[in-house]
């Protein structure tokens, strides 16, 4: 590996962090529960199905519960001049040009 490129927090932003311990807080939280709830005896296979659909319960429901909230709860004003479909409109144009200029060559 080439040292140039520098440690691996030059490439990890603080989003990136806080999101990997935020799915490490969620499966610490399965994981305890299922000690909590599930007898000592409960064979291993049976614990980490427990722990893995607590899990999946928990990610669906904080991470795609909070984006699916702010899709039908919030709102911005459209501004078609601020927003991407005037950059859209401008590359479909682009476009159309290249294609005439091929089909008339």
């Amino acid at each position: 590996m080439d040292s140039s490129t520098g440690s691996i927090m030059d490439h990890i932003d603080t989003t990136t962090i806080i999101s990997l311990l935020a799915v490490l807080a969620i499966l610490t939280t399965s994981y305890l529960l299922s000690l909590s709830l599930l007898h000592r005896s409960t064979p291993s296979r049976l614990r980490i199905l427990f722990i893995w659909h607590f899990f999946d319960f928990l990610i669906h429901s904080i991470f795609e519960g909070s984006f699916l909230y702010n899709c039908f709860f919030t709102s911005a004003p459209f501004d078609p001049a601020v927003h991407h479909p005037a950059l859209i409109t401008n590359f479909l144009l682009c476009i159309s040009r290249w294609l005439k200029a091929l089909v008339y060559k």
